[in-house]
């Protein structure tokens, strides 16, 4: 499991640090600033920008550096100066998987009903199973009080680079143990683990995410890793718990 953990870690850290490519620039020389899209990992020089002090209002997804755009993550946000403002949308190079449904506090049918496209595999007052497509072996969802708790992405540790691709461009790197990797959405609002699982005598991968609870009155849970670390072993026994049953039905 360590060797699966590192391997796939070594390939999310060379994409961060990767080079970005860069686009052509718009050469309108109005003072108007276009909004703009650009994939996850490139760049784009912005016209008549010379002097202006650009301020990123999520730095997480994009910037400007010395009049240059970057875009790193998936995500919209907006980049404002004295002399106006743009918006930049970063969409993905990479679409191996979907994410799940992640409204959280979501009730059993409200999920059902998301998934309507999908092979539902098994279903009990806790969990919801179900067949995934493509690079996705399964979707679970486990549910609390009957309100969504934890969603799941099951996928073959075969797709390392895969994972590692479509995770780096959209999640920010935490921390990591040596059981798992540690994530958080640009907007910190929810966790991502990466977590290696046998299953069957199988190894897969299993992307898991919760709602990072920002205003715990656990004094750790204000801190990324310490909350990610706090919830890791919850997340791997009821993974592990569900999906050994996944074999079977797949």
């Amino acid at each position: 499991m360590k060797k699966l953990k590192t391997l796939l870690l070594l390939s999310m850290l060379t994409l961060v640090v990767g080079v970005f490519s860069s686009c052509s620039s718009d050469d309108d020389s109005s003072s108007k600033f276009n909004d703009v899209t650009l994939i996850a990992g490139s760049t784009q020089q912005i016209a008549n920008s010379d002097g202006i002090n650009w301020k990123s209002e999520n730095d997480l997804i994009a910037e400007v550096e010395n009049g240059t755009i970057k875009a790193y993550r998936v995500g919209e946000v907006r980049i404002a100066s004295e002399k106006g403002s743009f918006i930049v949308k970063v969409t993905p190079q990479y679409s191996y998987y979907t994410e799940p449904y992640l409204n959280f506090g979501a009730t059993i049918q409200s999920v059902k009903k998301q998934m309507k496209g999908y092979s539902l595999l098994s279903e009990d007052s806790k969990s919801l199973l179900y067949k995934g497509t493509g690079y996705t072996s399964g979707y679970l969802y486990s549910f609390e009080n009957s309100a969504l708790k934890y969603s799941y992405i099951l996928t073959s540790s075969s797709y390392v680079t895969e994972v590692a691709n479509w995770t780096a461009e959209r999640y920010v790197y935490v921390t990591q143990t040596d059981d798992y990797i540690g994530l958080i959405t640009p907007d910190k609002k929810i966790m991502v683990l990466i977590v290696p699982m046998k299953i069957g005598g199988s190894w897969y991968y299993t992307i898991s995410y919760g709602k990072f609870e920002k205003n715990s009155s656990n004094a750790k849970a204000n801190r990324a890793p310490s909350l990610i670390e706090d919830s890791g072993d919850n997340y791997t026994l009821k993974a592990e718990a569900y999906f050994n049953d996944l074999r079977s039905k797949l």
